[in-house]
């Protein structure tokens, strides 16, 4: 039995992993706790919370706070299990991944967000390159892929933003949304994180989407 436990940073929880004849590296990726199985490894991963007194990861789950007339939604009842399309090595930046549809707020007009390839720089090429493993350190304890958790996100924060802005100074449109860990049985909120999803005003591509501590 080979055990890990390591400071998840991004959610303030630390987190235990533990697998039979798996074998597991610890690292550090952006500042993030992530747990990496080696290629041959076999047999599922189950991660609990060690923190004392904290319930397991199984009964917990990702909802959006309560906000002034916005819903809250949990992520596996607003999950539209939306199929993402594949971004090959050849594939234009351009090709179209997802597209979101994002609500008026304020001086923030309503539209469309489209989430396409792009590249290093912006789109899912870049979410994938600096994000995954932030939004990995989410999915795991609503047990599924990162991408879930990050389409649930951003969904939810371009439909009920807490925050739109216009950023004039890289011309886009900065929406946010806070997100809460909680305890399924007692509601008990365990860590509190932001989503932040960046939107290019001329085109409405979106130029990144990531969770972060404030």
């Amino acid at each position: 039995m080979t055990a890990l436990v390591y400071d998840d940073t991004l959610t303030g929880l630390p987190v235990h992993h533990s697998a039979g004849r798996n074998s597991f590296l610890a690292l550090s990726v952006g500042g993030i706790g992530v747990a990496v199985a080696a290629p041959a490894a076999a047999g599922p991963v189950q991660a609990t919370l060690v923190q004392p007194g904290a319930p397991a990861s199984e009964d917990l789950y990702w909802s959006t706070a309560p906000e002034a007339g916005q819903p809250s939604h949990a992520m596996p009842e607003f999950s539209i299990n939306a199929t993402w399309a594949a971004c090959g090595v050849s594939d234009a930046s351009t090709k179209l991944v997802r597209t979101f549809t994002r609500v008026a707020w304020q001086s923030v007009p309503a539209g469309k967000a489209y989430l396409k390839c792009g590249s290093d720089a912006w789109g899912y090429r870049h979410i994938q390159k600096n994000h995954q493993a932030h939004w990995e350190a989410i999915a795991v304890y609503d047990g599924v892929n990162w991408r879930t958790a990050a389409d649930w996100a951003i969904a939810e924060t371009l439909l009920y933003p807490a925050s739109a802005t216009y950023v004039s100074s890289n011309d886009t449109y900065y929406y946010k949304r806070q997100i809460q860990l909680r305890d399924k049985s007692t509601g008990k909120v365990f860590a509190v994180k932001y989503v932040n999803v960046i939107v290019a005003r001329a085109t409405q591509n979106i130029i990144t989407a990531y969770p972060s501590s404030s």
